[in-house]
């Protein structure tokens, strides 16, 4: 091999392994696998003893979700599991079943979310933080659940009403997880009129567009 070309190949090998050490430091500094916005809502199946109950109850996998936020060099999951509070990210994936999770967007998300309204949003959150979970799904703002605190940060901050409200009576509560969670719960028994918004229905709105998801 002449001498240019053996220098260039030596070259071209050290620029590619400066390349791989670079996105190796990458992984490891950023283990989701996908380009977080702020605004993301993310869902994932929870861990937590209430999660197959919800499961039961709505007869989807999904049985929590927050939103993502940037605070300096961290990405942020804002979540109400009790109490409402902000994890990392990459902290948030760990806490679902299998580190899987689902992550939506608005389609017109660089339309809607501008700097004001992400502010708007911030200052909702901050009202509600640190409230206790709300295990009875009422629609007050004393406590707070999962899809609760994410429909009201849209709601409220950008004027994006995400999901539909369902009444309690509407899931199903005829089955054993359901009904041992009730009578746990609900000493008088349910409001059936209850309003409320599941992790789902919020999943399932076609004003979001799926941006990742390894289920």
């Amino acid at each position: 091999m002449h001498r240019p070309i053996r220098f260039i190949f030596v070259i071209l090998l050290l620029l590619l392994s400066i390349t791989n050490l670079a996105s190796a430091v990458e992984r490891r500094n950023q283990p989701y696998k996908y380009q977080p916005w702020n605004g993301d809502i993310v869902f994932q199946t929870s861990k937590s003893q209430l999660g197959p109950a919800i499961e039961a109850a709505t007869g989807s996998k999904i049985t929590h979700c927050g939103v993502t936020f940037r605070e300096n060099d961290t990405m942020f999951v804002y979540e109400a599991v009790g109490p409402v509070r902000k994890v990392p990210l990459s902290d948030w994936i760990h806490f679902g079943v299998n580190d899987r999770l689902i992550v939506k967007r608005l389609r017109n998300v660089k339309d809607t979310l501008s700097p004001k309204v992400i502010e708007k949003m911030l200052k909702i959150y901050r009202e509600f933080e640190g409230r206790d979970y709300d295990i009875n799904f009422e629609w007050s703002d004393d406590k707070m659940y999962c899809s609760e605190l994410v429909y009201k940060m849209f709601k409220r901050g950008a004027g994006i009403e995400l999901g539909r409200f369902e009444q309690f009576g509407d899931f199903h509560l005829d089955n054993p997880l359901v009904q041992f969670w009730i009578k746990q719960y609900f000493p008088k028994g349910p409001n059936l009129k209850e309003k409320v918004v599941s992790p789902v229905s919020i999943l399932n709105d076609t004003s979001l567009v799926t941006i990742y998801s390894n289920y």
